[in-house]
């Protein structure tokens, strides 16, 4: 059942089924557990150290406080969804549990134009293809901003039109320092922005043709491209801004939190 917390009232989070450390596991893979209190989130992490039918493995343990989360600052326009991301939980502009970093995210975007925004913090070590957003779907439809293959914090947007998959032009974000990503779907025409300024080579003509999986922040759909660090908050929206709107939102989020 849905508890109240904090003066809102969260989803219900369950553990994942403990089956999961009876099946072969690859030494330093790790599995995530959670289970929604009446106060806190409760996470448990599964660490393998030996690759076996029964394998070792070290339990590490946190509680994340739900009532003491800085949720009220956000610097994203609402649009169709915003969402403000801490601890790894996701939360809704009603300030409502509804994910976790690394797992789907149910929503869809806007028919026709839209834009995507995501304020977010690399560390310098990825695997490659890490996932920052997607909803990669088969059939080339979807899209994803992802690392540029083991290009370190090299990213590109690729996506697809229904006959094909299209990448942009990599562009550079800064590692443990706050970026803000925009990306902007217009006319079936595209374009980016990092930290305020357009992203050269970003410019493509064709639009996205939309898939029926849900949108996965800090990973994609088969889990595993997993981003490493932290996404603050992203947003998605019906409006599209102009120019001097994406340099005062950068101008704030820089000012804020870097």
């Amino acid at each position: 059942d849905n508890v109240s917390v904090g003066g809102f009232t969260p989803i219900y989070v369950p553990f994942s089924s403990l089956q999961l450390i009876k099946t072969y596991k690859s030494m330093g893979e790790q599995v995530n557990q959670y289970r929604l209190n009446d106060n806190n989130i409760d996470f448990e992490t599964l660490n393998f150290i030996s690759p076996a039918k029964e394998p070792s493995m070290i339990r590490v343990y946190q509680t994340i406080d739900l009532n003491h989360l800085n949720l009220s600052e956000k610097f994203l326009d609402e649009g169709v969804g915003n969402y403000k991301v801490a601890s790894d939980i996701i939360f809704d502009k009603q300030h409502k549990v509804v994910g976790l970093v690394g797992r789907s995210l149910e929503g869809v975007l806007p028919e026709t134009d839209f834009t995507i925004q995501i304020i977010v913090k690399p560390v310098p070590s990825q695997k490659p293809h890490a996932n920052i957003i997607s909803n990669h779907g088969h059939a080339f439809t979807g899209f994803t901003i992802e690392q540029n293959g083991s290009s370190t914090n090299e990213y590109t947007l690729i996506y697809g039109d229904g006959k094909q998959w299209h990448n942009s032009s990599p562009f550079a974000l800064q590692h443990d320092v706050t970026n803000y990503i925009v990306i902007i779907n217009e006319k079936e025409k595209i374009k980016g922005y990092v930290n305020g300024k357009l992203i050269e080579g970003l410019a493509l003509a064709q639009g996205f043709k939309k898939t029926v999986p849900p949108l996965s922040i800090g990973n994609w759909v088969n889990y595993d491209r997993e981003f490493n660090g932290e996404i603050i908050e992203f947003s998605i929206s019906d409006k599209i801004p102009t120019d001097k709107d994406v340099t005062d939102v950068w101008n704030r989020i820089h000012k804020k939190l870097n």
